[in-house]
């Protein structure tokens, strides 16, 4: 927390950087926020977006695609799908990216909690990131269903471009 550089420093320990890593985090800046201290807060929110930044650098591109739609808006989803490099992403490997939409989608509705950084693992044992809701519980969460409905229609707008 204390590095000057914040993204040198996590990649040096890129391989540190993993699920327990980033929920244990996400706990700590919870927990700093319902404190209410700003200057912790903003040193481990520093710490984290360096982490999640180095961390999705190692990841395939239909993940780093993925993680960047779920955590768009409208108009960046349909800008970030009308790039032809994007729309390459989506045809790789049998279509891997919907495989990974489908998986997400299923991980979320059925888990108990949506932590502030969730993982997924895909079937090639990479771990992806996904930024998610708070931790709280999922019944009637508001958030578990915006998700799962933003998930749906990334889905049927990426498919357009296949």
């Amino acid at each position: 927390m204390k590095s000057e550089d914040p993204r040198a420093t996590a990649k040096a320990y890129i391989e540190y950087l993993d699920e327990q890593f980033f929920m244990i985090g996400g706990s700590y800046l919870e927990m700093a926020k319902k404190e209410g201290n700003v200057e912790v807060i903003a040193q481990i929110q520093k710490c984290m977006d360096a982490a999640m930044a180095e961390k999705t650098a190692t990841l395939r591109p239909e993940i780093q695609l993925l993680n960047l739609l779920v955590n768009g808006d409208t108009k960046r989803i349909n800008d970030l799908l009308s790039d032809k490099k994007n729309q390459e992403t989506l045809k790789r490997d049998n279509g891997y990216f919907f495989t990974l939409v489908k998986k997400m989608y299923q991980d979320v509705k059925v888990l108990t909690f949506l932590p502030h950084v969730l993982f997924h693992c895909a079937a090639t044992a990479e771990f992806s990131v996904w930024r998610s809701a708070l931790l709280q519980r999922q019944n009637g969460n508001p958030q578990q269903k915006k998700l799962m409905k933003q998930l749906r229609e990334i889905e049927k707008k990426a498919m357009q471009y296949m």
